[in-house]
């Protein structure tokens, strides 16, 4: 018979998940809805949650998306900056990535500050144009939406894009 060890003290690993003005929702619902469903999973086993997600913006309050759905951040990237940040960042892409990157310079800015600060920091889709623009993906393998494959490598001639990668 397996034994399974519960902490009764291990808090659950935090999810910041970054999104601005035009993010793509649903690569914000589909990660939200992974790690709900993986804390359902867990209390159904009568364990504790072990995922928390929260929603970081530039500020603090309602952030539309490319649809009619909106998320209410309950974080800006200064609180998150100054609090710590969770185990995993997730960035968003955007279907309109290049028009967005021009109007994100301080999501920029906390990327190139904060990636040495971040446990692990990851890029949905086309969101991987903010880490290549804050220089994090120079001389590195990179993956993106297959549809902004080649505008990634003509934007960042440094970055050695694989354009068949799915991860």
């Amino acid at each position: 018979m397996e034994h399974r060890h519960t902490h009764p003290h291990t808090l659950p690993h935090r999810i910041d998940l970054i999104v601005y003005p035009g993010f793509k929702s649903l690569e914000a619902i589909g990660p939200m809805s992974v790690f709900d469903y993986a804390n359902i999973h867990l209390r159904a086993r009568g364990q504790r949650d072990g995922y928390e997600v929260r929603i970081t913006s530039a500020a603090q309050g309602v952030v539309q998306s490319d649809t009619l759905m909106a998320l209410q951040a309950t974080q800006s990237l200064g609180e998150l900056a100054e609090r710590g940040t969770g185990c995993t960042v997730i960035v968003v892409g955007s279907r309109h990535i290049e028009t967005v990157l021009g109007t994100s310079g301080e999501l920029v800015q906390w990327l190139q500050v904060m990636a040495v600060r971040v446990p692990r920091l990851i890029a949905l889709c086309s969101g991987s144009f903010f880490l290549a623009e804050a220089g994090l993906l120079d001389e590195r393998r990179a993956a993106t939406h297959w549809s902004v494959a080649k505008a990634l490598a003509q934007r960042y001639p440094r970055v050695q894009v694989d354009a068949d990668a799915i991860y």
